[in-house]
């Protein structure tokens, strides 16, 4: 008893009349008795308990059920002493608790999936008081209550509704381990067993375990394991359960873009339960599922409130941002350090114009044409075609056309089997690699190959249509680039409708010029840590600028069908060979100057270049 007017012996005395009176459910007359002793500022926690036990249904208010929180410490001691008090009155021995005065028990309803907690004991009263604190929002004060209580499931069960309420998805799967083998208890507070001994588990409770448990997972990115797990609940017999289990599944659906799906479960979660969430996601088909993770979570500016949570989607897409300007600049410093290709550089920049202008209509919700991202690279080898379509990947990575900056180089070989029915699956192999991302098919007109008799090369053309099948199929998801001779691709693009309609960007490469190769020559030098003379340079542009007019009996051009680029990759390797032979026996290698070891001259060049052409021959 603390701070009353009354003595003990009043205080006793009327609570226990009270008691009696909710005996014989007179909850009018109790109550009348319980607001008597409260208005002569009796604090004792049973009162309030009292006073609690005269409501409707015994269902304490939020004020109710934090007044007996607050007054705790004398939880029970009144009742006792009305118990002493009639066991005086009428000789009732109190172990045999053979009384006529009732515990004024009450129950609160925590408003979290139908759970209710009978205020039987200390423990179920601090659950309780958490769970009307979190009602309030004074998320602190329902910690607090949980943290002075005992091991008990109605204990474990309110932290994870604490943690489940304000989306601290990493505590609530922490909280809710012990709810896994949760049991009966009695209104003591004791496990309750069966006649086995065995203690009788707690259905509700092992059911929002897994409930809870996988609405943490979905919300923290892994929802594929947890569709299963909310499947199995929508035929729970606890409604509440039901009802959210079909509202997750909705969620899932709507987030993967399937609203029909998600209208389906809500309906039937609000079948069951209409609780406030299911019906506000029903009808606000905006509402999305709030993917997070550990480090965001952690990163809030107030403890409590997710609002205060930086925005995965918000993050991811600042990512994005930083990663495909990133893209966007190494494709183009690529670019740049090509040597010559004026024309390739100037269509380039004009795809990335167009590319970019048409990102932004997106963004301001204007129309863009359909248009396909594929091309078509024409011209001879060595040119730079396979570099370039490296180029346009992380271009197009960095201007949002492919998702992923990855780029798959195929030829005949990779595409073609070796036998009917085989082709097909082999493409789709190499085309699943690719998605995302950029395909690369060099001289692609050899998937269809002449067979000598006027027959159709089947193997080939089973490649082409699982080729078209995909570029359909994937439209948004995958970009070809196929390259090689002009005349010969587009005969090859001739053989099929359905081909000349996806390639209508062409990007030409030219031959290179003397100087060009003379250039590339240099920079390949270079990177070997080699230095190439003056006269050996010019030695390049001569002997290219002889090849340039020879054509061979297919009229290709004596440079391209010595590889353009490759021609000046093969001339410094072969030329170092002959620097080293000229070096070698002529005097000691340490009385030379570092430089003239590295030097090439016109003679080790010329010699390279006349190795090369003879086989070209």
């Amino acid at each position: 008893m603390m701070n009353t007017t009354m003595d003990e012996k009043q205080l006793v005395e009327t609570h226990y009349q009270a008691l009696r009176f909710l005996f014989e459910r007179n909850s009018t007359a109790a109550r009348e008795h319980f607001v008597y002793a409260i208005s002569e500022k009796t604090l004792e926690c049973d009162t309030f308990r009292g006073l609690a036990a005269c409501s409707p249904g015994r269902i304490a208010t939020d004020e109710q059920i934090q007044a007996i929180y607050l007054t705790r410490k004398s939880f029970g001691d009144l009742t006792y002493k009305a118990f002493q008090h009639e066991s005086r009155e009428y000789n009732v021995q109190l172990r045999e608790r053979k009384f006529t005065t009732p515990e004024p028990e009450c129950i609160y309803q925590t408003k979290f999936f139908g759970v209710d907690i009978p205020i039987h004991f200390v423990d179920n009263l601090c659950a309780a008081a958490a769970a009307s604190y979190m009602n309030g929002g004074l998320y602190d004060r329902a910690l607090k209550a949980l943290d002075g209580a005992g091991d008990k499931p109605s204990v474990h069960l309110m932290r994870a509704a604490l943690y489940y309420r304000t989306s601290r998805w990493m505590d609530l799967i922490a909280a809710i381990e012990p709810l896994r083998n949760a049991a009966i208890v009695d209104e003591y507070g004791a496990t309750a067993v069966d006649a086995q001994g065995t203690a009788v588990p707690n259905v509700l409770f092992h059911e929002l375990a897994y409930l809870l448990l996988h609405t943490a997972q979905t919300h923290l990115g892994n929802s594929d394991n947890s569709k299963e797990v909310f499947d199995t609940l929508t035929k729970s017999r606890f409604t509440a359960v039901s009802g959210e289990a079909h509202r997750m599944l909705g969620m899932i659906a709507r987030t993967n873009g399937d609203e029909k799906t998600a209208q389906q479960h809500f309906a039937m979660g609000v079948a069951l339960s209409r609780s406030d969430e299911l019906l506000r996601v029903q009808g606000d088909r905006t509402e999305y599922l709030r993917i997070t993770n550990a480090d965001l979570i952690s990163r809030r500016e107030s403890y409590w409130d997710v609002s205060t949570e930086p925005s995965l989607e918000m993050e991811q897409r600042t990512e994005l941002d930083t990663h495909r300007s990133d893209l966007l600049a190494k494709g183009k410093a690529e670019l740049a350090r090509q040597i010559g290709m004026a024309n390739v550089k100037a269509q380039i920049a004009t795809l990335e114009n167009t590319l970019r202008i048409n990102e932004e209509f997106k963004k301001r919700n204007l129309a863009v044409a359909e248009r396909t991202n594929h091309l078509m690279f024409v011209g001879p080898p060595g040119t730079g075609k396979t570099t370039i379509a490296r180029v346009v990947t992380d271009i197009f990575g960095g201007t949002g056309v492919c998702r992923l900056p990855k780029i798959v180089e195929v030829s005949r070989q990779d595409l073609v089997a070796e036998y009917r029915g085989q082709s097909g699956p082999k493409t789709q192999a190499m085309i699943d690699k690719a998605l995302g991302g950029v395909l690369f098919i060099d001289e692609a007109y050899n998937l269809v190959q002449s067979t000598g008799d006027g027959q159709m090369d089947a193997l080939g053309q089973e490649a082409v249509d699982a080729l078209l099948k995909a570029m359909e199929d994937n439209r948004d998801d995958l970009v070809v680039i196929i390259a090689g001779y002009e005349k010969e691709l587009k005969q090859f693009l001739s053989t099929n409708d359905g081909l000349t309609s996806r390639f209508n960007t062409t990007i030409t490469f030219e031959t290179y010029s003397p100087e060009e190769i003379a250039d590339i020559a240099e920079v390949i030098a270079t990177g070997r840590s080699l230095i190439l003379d003056a006269a050996a340079k010019a030695s390049i542009v001569n002997a290219v600028r002889d090849m340039v007019g020879v054509t061979d009996d297919k009229r290709k051009k004596l440079i391209d069908k010595a590889g353009n680029g490759r021609f000046a990759r093969n001339i410094i390797e072969k030329a170092e060979g002959y620097k080293n032979s000229r070096f070698f026996g002529a005097q000691e290698l340490g009385r030379l100057s570092s430089e003239e070891m590295q030097t090439l001259i016109a003679s080790d060049v010329e010699s390279a270049i006349a190795e090369i052409r003879k086989n070209l021959r």
